[in-house]
């Protein structure tokens, strides 16, 4: 499978590295301004020295004099939707250059010297921009090589014709030019130059890894294809062929080159058209599903083989649908998608996109916020299931203590008072006629009061213990432990909390101390209860049998309610050596809108 899997991180903000590269990027993106401007500027005073002859030129001349407006306009049109700012400056440079050359049709001397020098500066500037396409860096020392040598050539076998020939002022690249030594000599050195940039163009293609040679294989074809033609120019040059021949492959590698820039517009535009089906992504809904993201990030990217890949429980990257992600290096590469230092997903894509990290980074970022949208969707969504389960457990369980309490009343306290009202009546009718018969019923219906009395307490206890009103929880605690079988160690602050804590509080105690009698098989018991006047802290330890969970059982599951119930959250972890922890944070502001 291809050696090690290389994982790829994002320069962190602050860091050196990515300083360094942001303050590079910052002033290419200034250099890129300012040369739009200047090409402007120069567009401008070229067309106005090369009036005369564009106003008697055929449309052809006029299109080949426009070629340099599409690359200003690819300079700015790359800046405004955030490209690489080399490649925005590169493009700008080459407009300047197109225009320069025309300061040949000046009459002053010094104006005409400078452009007659830099006439062939557009041609090494294509031959540079497409050797450092598509993100403006050129990617080895052949390359740095051959474009080094295309600017010397360019410049130098022009300076040289300007020394030796003193060529006429002004000067149409359309009129019939002396083909003198030195003029020969720039052209046989430009074919060479121009063969090797072609040949260089077709092995930049060859070698591209699939993200780069995809959006950048037509350019890299237009420019194999007029390089050629500029070759053919060249060479028609050399030969001194028909001026109108020489013309027509002029216009033709033109018109060739002048497509580069075209198709350069409408990728961009694709590509922001791409970036912007990003955005659905960061509504919540089910176009944030992790298949729906893989497609917009790999239309965003340009890599239609990118694949969003999750972490598995053994550290195995899984696609979308849970399959297996075989990971070849050096071809592809694994960038993690993080929040907060957490991994959500992992990006697998095309090694050449890191080239570009600024650009990767933005549309990582984006993945990232659409995975802690879903998340936090999904999270919520299963709250809210949680919270109607919740609810409708609460009702069955309010029901059922109902009646629980009206069969317990019917039952007992209901039957003693009929008992009572049947003694009274027996009494009435027998103490005129025996006394001490109607006595003794009367005792009895007095001890039959003292039951039920006993049993009203009972049942009140359950609904809301007095103590608790009278003592405070330290108070209710303390007789909760005397009433249970199981020995319980008490760890509570003799102090008083708001009313709405000191009832959740206790009533937690009360169901845990059940718990642990029904299921633990516990020898002890600890409650400790902490906190401030914003929260209280409940827990019940016991050294029981442990393996406790809040869905394994009714008891637990009601806890659970009731805590939530007053906007708490209860946890329950397994205690050392043995037995189970449960323990209730309980807020103040909560408790107290809950109790409203």
């Amino acid at each position: 499978m291809g050696g090690p899997t290389r994982t790829t991180r994002l320069p962190v903000g602050g860091s050196p590295f990515n300083v360094a590269r942001r303050r590079a990027a910052d002033r290419a993106g200034t250099a890129a301004v300012a040369a739009v401007f200047v090409g402007v500027a120069t567009m401008a005073a070229g067309t106005v020295t090369s009036w005369d002859w564009l106003s008697s030129a055929g449309p052809p001349y006029v299109l080949f004099h426009l070629i340099g407006a599409l690359f200003l306009l690819a300079a700015a049109t790359a800046l405004v939707q955030r490209q690489p700012a080399v490649v925005a400056l590169l493009l700008a440079l080459v407009g300047v250059f197109w225009y320069v050359a025309d300061l040949r049709s000046s009459t002053v001397p010094a104006v005409f010297a400078l452009g007659f020098v830099l006439a062939y500066l557009p041609y090494a500037g294509l031959a540079h921009v497409a050797l450092a396409a598509p993100f403006g860096r050129l990617w080895n020392r052949v390359d740095v090589a051959v474009v080094s040598c295309a600017y010397a050539t360019a410049v130098g076998s022009q300076w040289v014709r300007l020394v030796v020939d003193d060529p006429p002022m002004p000067w149409y690249w359309s009129d019939s030019q002396p083909n003198t030594a030195a003029a020969r000599t720039g052209s046989a050195l430009a074919i060479v130059l121009t063969i090797i940039a072609a040949v260089r163009f077709v092995g930049r293609y060859r070698a591209a890894a699939r993200g780069v040679r995809r959006p950048s294989a037509t350019i890299w074809s237009i420019f194999a294809a007029a390089s050629i033609l500029w070759a053919a120019t060249e060479l028609a040059s050399l030969l001194s062929a028909d001026q109108r021949v020489q013309n027509a492959l002029v216009i033709g590698a033109a018109a060739l080159t002048g497509t580069a820039p075209a198709i350069y517009l409408a990728s961009v535009t694709r590509s922001s058209w791409g970036s912007r089906r990003l955005a659905p992504l960061l509504t919540p809904g089910d176009r944030t599903g992790p298949a729906a993201m893989q497609h917009a990030l790999a239309v965003a990217l340009g890599d239609p083989g990118l694949r969003v890949a999750f972490r598995g429980p053994d550290g195995a990257l899984l696609d979308v649908k849970d399959r297996p992600v075989p990971v070849h290096s050096p071809s592809e590469v694994v960038t993690p998608v993080l929040v907060r230092g957490e991994e959500l997903a992992v990006l697998v894509h095309d090694p050449a996109l890191a080239t570009d990290p600024r650009f990767v980074a933005s549309i990582v970022d984006v993945a990232a916020l659409a995975l802690e949208n879903a998340r936090l969707v999904a999270l919520q969504r299963e709250q809210l299931v949680e919270l109607r389960a919740s609810r409708r457990r609460l009702v069955e369980a309010t029901d059922a203590e109902r009646r629980r309490l009206e069969r317990n009343l019917h039952d007992g306290v209901q039957q003693s008072l009929l008992g009572v009202l049947v003694l009274l009546n027996l009494a009435a009718e027998t103490r005129t006629r025996a006394p001490a018969e109607g006595d003794a019923l009367l005792a009895r219906a007095a001890h039959e009061v003292s039951t039920a009395l006993g049993e009203v307490q009972d049942l009140s206890r359950g609904v809301f213990p007095r103590v608790l009103t009278e003592q405070g929880l330290a108070g209710a605690v303390e007789v909760l432990a005397e009433r249970s079988p199981v020995p319980v160690v008490v760890h509570v602050d003799d102090r008083r909390w708001p009313p709405e804590l000191e009832v959740a509080g206790y009533f937690v105690i009360s169901e845990g101390l059940a718990n642990v009698l029904k299921h633990a098989e516990a020898t002890v018991v600890v409650v400790n209860v902490t906190g401030s006047a914003c929260e209280l802290v409940v827990s019940v330890t016991d050294d029981g049998r442990g393996g406790a969970h809040p869905g394994s059982g009714t008891g637990l599951v009601g806890l659970r309610d009731r805590v939530g119930a007053v906007g708490g959250i209860l946890e329950v972890s397994d205690a050392r050596p043995s037995g189970t922890v449960v323990t209730a944070r309980i807020p103040r502001v909560a408790a107290a809108e809950a109790s409203r």
